[in-house]
């Protein structure tokens, strides 16, 4: 998995470019131990990281906001490899259906490209447990970076 992981941060830093490559892997996903697993050009990016007992909520769970900000990590990715420009998240609705135990053991986050139109992309995502079960789903529509005028 290193070697796919290794290529599509190398693509990342491509296509953020020279201003903004070095914080590629972001510190958020360093933080939350995530490693990218698979990539389908142009229409899926999968990433695993384990549930983190440091990120616990009082009664063991994992907290719904490291989910949140590790979908919101693939979704970005994804659309940025997409338009091979940076993007940024305009709207965000996850609806979380179970918990996640912060147990150390590794979740998914799996984003897919819905739509590209205009400057706008469309990416549906599913967190899954080490059993496949759906803790989170998330829809989200990303604003493609325009290029600076010179």
């Amino acid at each position: 998995m290193a070697d796919q992981h290794d290529e599509i941060l190398q693509h990342l830093r491509i296509a953020y470019g020279e201003r903004y490559a070095a914080n590629i892997p972001s510190k958020v996903a360093a933080e939350l131990g995530m490693r990218f697993s698979r990539y389908e050009e142009k229409k899926m990016l999968q990433a695993i990281m384990p549930a983190l007992d440091r990120f616990a909520s009082a009664v063991g769970a994992y907290q719904t906001g490291m989910i949140g900000a590790a979908t919101d990590t693939v979704v970005s990715a994804l659309a940025t490899l997409l338009a091979a420009r940076p993007c940024s998240i305009v709207t965000a609705e996850t609806t979380n259906l179970r918990p996640l135990a912060a147990d150390g053991k590794v979740y998914k986050v799996e984003a897919r490209i819905r739509a590209l139109r205009n400057s706008m992309v469309f990416v549906e995502a599913r967190a899954e447990d080490w059993e496949g079960r759906t803790i989170a789903v998330t829809t989200a529509t990303l604003a493609v970076y325009k290029s600076k005028r010179k």
